[in-house]
């Protein structure tokens, strides 16, 4: 993990010191661990050990909440030693008012994607249940007539973190919106090879204005991981036929990223170093794709020594209108709003391998070379910014996912480079 020490000058409003009381203590110890002992699912061992009140931890949170600058937190905190979080009441909150705070981003955590809804922080609630946090403490703080009182919880060790797993879970039913299924038979879209004469397909789209997600339609897979590999022209371009299935048939299933690297000549003989999205969606239109369980990934141990396995028989998909976009924004998200997630080129920077969640900013000026490909999944109109799934798996950036500025030099060059994309009809 890579740790950055960034000096900081900031001016901060000392607080008005007004702790919780020993009994306050207990008493919001107590209600955490009512939190640990409800979760749903429920642990697999049955239950967790009970959190424990830790003076040190609460001389850390002491000084942070009399710090009343809300973007200030410790030390520890910032190297990823504690888990922290901070909250603002405007009354002084009783026990009962800081646990509520606490529980509420629980019912926008999803379980089986080990995700959060967009704009909530759920580490709020995931510090809390985290099987291997034992301490905790909070203090409380009043700032001014503005700001109101200031509460921040600490604990350890810390274990929020995107993709990770709060805590192993019993058997439960699936409410996954990104996991994948099985499919049978081959569908074939219409093609602009015009050799299919299946029926026109009755699509999915988004409005032409405002916000738009993918995901929340249900269409996206998971975020997969290239490993040691730098392949992402083919997880970019089986993300995109995935997404097509899900968006005719309702069904995410995982497609083989090996037959593209294996098969397709998309990819350098090196294929490591990359390859070409445009050639590879081509090639799954012509010749169609079998599924990861038929064709499984192996990266790069079999780098020199790949002979295509391509069996016609267990192909799940082919057809469809390879479309490009024009080198503009305007029309990128038009492409995305109306056909569905589509695969962006972009500068991977050194931060960007770096990064852990938040609108990230490719701040390197104008791009003239892309190195990367990612499946574009949606735009926040309101703050203007991408929603991207990337293949560096779940524990890379936002549970896979990034949110990256589309503003002219910070967007990594998504806005100035054709994206490619599959059209139903």
């Amino acid at each position: 993990m890579r740790i950055l020490l960034i000096a900081l000058v900031v001016t901060l409003t000392i607080a008005t010191t007004s702790a919780f009381s020993t009994q306050e203590g207990q008493q919001i110890l107590a209600l955490l661990n009512d939190i640990r002992g409800s979760v749903s699912p429920p642990h697999a061992s049955g239950g967790f050990a009970p959190l424990q009140w830790s003076s040190d931890l609460y001389a850390n949170v002491y000084n942070v909440s009399a710090a009343c600058n809300d973007r200030y937190m410790s030390e520890l905190a910032a190297v990823g030693a504690t888990g922290e979080n901070t909250f603002f009441f405007n009354s002084e909150p009783t026990p009962y008012e800081l646990i509520n705070a606490i529980k509420a981003p629980g019912g926008s955590f999803n379980y089986d994607d080990i995700s959060c809804a967009d704009g909530v922080d759920c580490s709020i609630y995931t510090n809390v249940i985290n099987d291997q946090t034992t301490q905790v403490a909070c203090n409380k703080a009043y700032c001014s007539a503005n700001q109101g009182w200031k509460v921040v919880c600490g604990y350890f060790p810390a274990g929020s973190f995107a993709g990770v797993s709060p805590y192993p879970a019993q058997p439960h039913a699936s409410t996954s919106k990104l996991d994948v299924s099985n499919i049978n038979g081959l569908l074939s879209f219409h093609s602009n090879k015009m050799i299919q004469s299946e029926p026109e397909i009755e699509k999915l789209s988004m409005p032409k204005t405002g916000n738009f997600d993918w995901r929340e339609k249900g269409v996206v897979g998971i975020p997969e991981d290239s490993i040691d590999c730098a392949d992402s022209f083919a997880f970019t371009a089986t993300g995109i036929y995935q997404s097509r299935i899900a968006m005719s048939k309702g069904i995410r299933t995982s497609l083989s990223k090996q037959q593209i690297l294996d098969c397709s000549g998309s990819a350098n003989e090196n294929y490591c170093s990359g390859g070409n999205l445009n050639d590879a969606l081509l090639y799954v239109r012509d010749n169609g794709l079998m599924k990861t369980t038929d064709y499984p990934y192996t990266g790069a141990s079999t780098l020199f020594n790949h002979p295509c396995k391509y069996d016609e028989s267990k192909i799940v998909v082919d057809g469809g209108y390879v479309r490009f976009s024009e080198p503009t924004k305007a029309d990128i998200l038009s492409k995305c709003r109306d056909q569905g997630p589509l695969g962006v080129a972009m500068l991977g920077t050194q931060d960007f391998y770096d990064y852990r969640g938040g609108v990230f900013r490719c701040n390197v000026g104008q791009v003239t070379a892309t190195n990367h490909s990612v499946l574009l999944v949606g735009y926040n109109q309101d703050q203007d910014y991408y929603i991207v799934r990337n293949n560096w798996g779940t524990q890379w950036g936002e549970q896979g996912f990034a949110r990256i500025s589309a503003l002219p030099n910070e967007d990594c060059g998504i806005g100035a480079n054709r994206a490619g994309s599959v059209d139903l009809n």
